[in-house]
């Protein structure tokens, strides 16, 4: 008869976490509203700062290009999201989701340059990420196989097959059969056919 009042305490304790959680539920909840009400102004002041901070690019190398009305929801929260002072893996994470993001929208030209406008970013970025992480040799390279194919199908064909070279260095795989010194003919062809 004795343990069944032994569960009872316990019940009284989560009452009394219960009782003192409203207390402090109503001062989160106060913060959430704060935080909330200033995200919206975030946002609204977002697209107002991005023309202001375009000066910056001139200080910080690293920042990254304003997008356009062209640019979709979702791309503009990634873009948003990118913050050049967090660490090499974060930024590497962040460019790698921006990238991709232009790669599979690249039949739409904006895009397309908005996405090799980010190759000195990311060879930046990649740099430093790998200084800090050891990277296996044929450890796929998927930022540097978007930006060379962006670079291509924006004609800028030397800075193409700059990208694949660096990746080489890097010993990265593109994860196709002919890797990236395949991808470099293959340009030096589009190059070739484009009379460049």
């Amino acid at each position: 008869p004795e343990p069944e009042p032994e569960p009872e305490p316990e019940p009284k304790v989560e009452e009394a976490v219960t009782q003192a959680a409203p207390v402090i539920q109503a001062e989160p909840a106060a913060e959430v509203e704060a935080e909330t009400t200033s995200e919206p102004e975030a946002v609204t002041a977002e697209a107002e700062p991005t023309l202001e901070t375009q000066p910056e690019p001139a200080t910080n190398d690293l920042a990254l290009p304003t997008t356009g009305a062209w640019a979709g929801e979702v791309f503009t929260g990634l873009v948003a999201k990118h913050d050049v002072n967090a660490d090499a893996a974060v930024q590497h994470q962040s460019l790698l989701n921006i990238i991709g993001h232009s790669y599979k929208l690249r039949k739409q030209a904006e895009y397309c340059q908005y996405g090799a406008q980010l190759t000195d970013i990311y060879l930046s970025t990649f740099e430093q990420y790998q200084q800090d992480n050891k990277i296996a040799a044929d450890e796929k390279g998927p930022g540097f196989m978007q930006l060379s194919t962006m670079l291509n199908d924006t004609k800028q064909f030397d800075k193409a097959i700059a990208v694949c070279q660096q990746a080489m260095t890097y010993q990265l795989s593109d994860g196709t059969v002919t890797g990236f010194e395949g991808r470099i003919n293959r340009i030096e062809k589009a190059k070739s056919k484009a009379g460049d």
